[in-house]
């Protein structure tokens, strides 16, 4: 994915630069939210502010 996204990049593939860009943030803030997620039902002194 990396190699692709340097590929892209180089020869100016703007539609291939921008779906990286998204997919990349659409991830990260996927695993943010699972590690939210996971905190509150780990922490019981988090699910008492919920």
């Amino acid at each position: 994915m990396a190699q692709l996204a340097t590929i892209a990049v180089l020869n100016l593939h703007l539609d291939t630069i921008m779906s990286f860009v998204i997919l990349s943030a659409f991830i990260y803030v996927g695993c943010n939210l699972c590690a939210d997620l996971a905190y509150a039902w780990l922490d019981p002194r988090v699910r008492e502010k919920l």
